[in-house]
């Protein structure tokens, strides 16, 4: 048999574990989202899927995993905050960044991540390790910034633009879910950065001072 005979099978094997994978994936955020997270079993994921519990696991390590398991998209992310010019706010950097990955409208991606979002009001558990996550989300992208202006490790400046960005697309999302994912999310981002931008400039009370001064250790580039 020749090596490119040979290839046929395995590719085929390839592609139908892909489609398995995904499929139990897409089973469980169904689930979750209808029945609620512990009213879900691995049992119930399989079956929808017309595979064995075993098969499940062979593609995820539990049930909590499988909403969890895709976060390469986050490399991807923090090296476009890299790549962005210094000119460039930290905010703005990160909201440019982000806004450049998105992909086009598709009312498959909406719908899957409104399911995400209402899996993860399902169960504490799930909050709990998502929680986690944005943890690591948010000193990833204050690491990305600081990397921008050739720190060796993040900064006061490039923790709190971090986290001030990251609060900024999670009220977002969190907005953009509610209402169906109806509104085009790169205008509602540019939307929140704007005001998470006014916010920071808005005038400090009777004292006359401002929230300038502050925004310029979120701003400043450089």
């Amino acid at each position: 048999m020749h090596a490119k005979d040979a290839a046929v099978p395995s590719d085929r094997r390839i592609r139908k574990a892909s489609r398995t994978r995904a499929a139990l994936a897409d089973a469980a955020l169904r689930l979750f989202a209808e029945k609620g997270y512990e009213n879900t079993s691995v049992e119930d994921i399989a079956d929808v899927v017309d595979v064995g519990s075993r098969t499940f696991f062979r593609y995820f390590s539990s049930k909590e995993d499988v909403l969890f398991a895709d976060l390469d998209t986050n490399d991807l992310f923090l090296e476009a905050i890299r790549q962005q010019p210094i000119r460039m706010s930290d905010l703005d950097a990160v909201r440019e960044a982000y806004i450049a990955l998105l992909p086009p409208p598709d009312p498959a991606v909406i719908e899957r991540t409104v399911l995400m979002k209402k899996a993860l009001e399902s169960s504490p558990a799930l909050q709990g390790r998502n929680v986690r996550l944005q943890i690591e989300f948010r000193d990833g992208i204050a690491s990305a910034l600081a990397a921008r202006r050739g720190l060796k490790k993040p900064d006061g400046q490039t923790l709190m633009a971090a986290a001030i960005a990251q609060t900024v697309m999670h009220l977002t999302f969190d907005h953009w879910a509610a209402l169906g994912g109806r509104p085009d999310i790169r205008k509602e981002l540019r939307r929140f950065f704007g005001m998470a931008m006014h916010v920071l400039d808005e005038p400090r009370g009777s004292s006359g001072e401002t929230r300038g001064r502050s925004r310029g250790a979120v701003r400043k580039s450089a």
